[in-house]
């Protein structure tokens, strides 16, 4: 999963097929036919949740009821590779 994180206003966004827009409208971004390239736009940048990793960190907070979700690690990546920024 892509997500889109406008620097300007702080929003994040779930890339999806069709162009997206942050709150404040300075940052675009979407998936292209592919599915798993993206392109952006805008002062943002993409960070990339491996489908996986949020999965891993989702059982071990149900394996452990009293663990604070704070202490759950997920791996998380600025995109770099498949990702495309059309404005520069």
């Amino acid at each position: 999963m892509k997500l889109l994180h406008c620097l300007e206003c702080g929003d994040v966004l779930a890339l999806l097929s069709q162009p997206r827009s942050c709150r404040c409208g300075r940052s675009q971004g979407r998936y292209l036919e592919d599915g798993h390239a993206a392109e952006y736009s805008g002062p943002a940048c993409v960070v990339y949740l491996s489908n996986s990793g949020v999965e891993r960190a989702i059982r071990a907070l149900r394996a452990r009821p009293g663990l604070a979700p704070q202490k759950v690690a997920c791996a998380v990546a600025f995109a770099t590779e498949r990702t495309r920024r059309i404005d520069a």
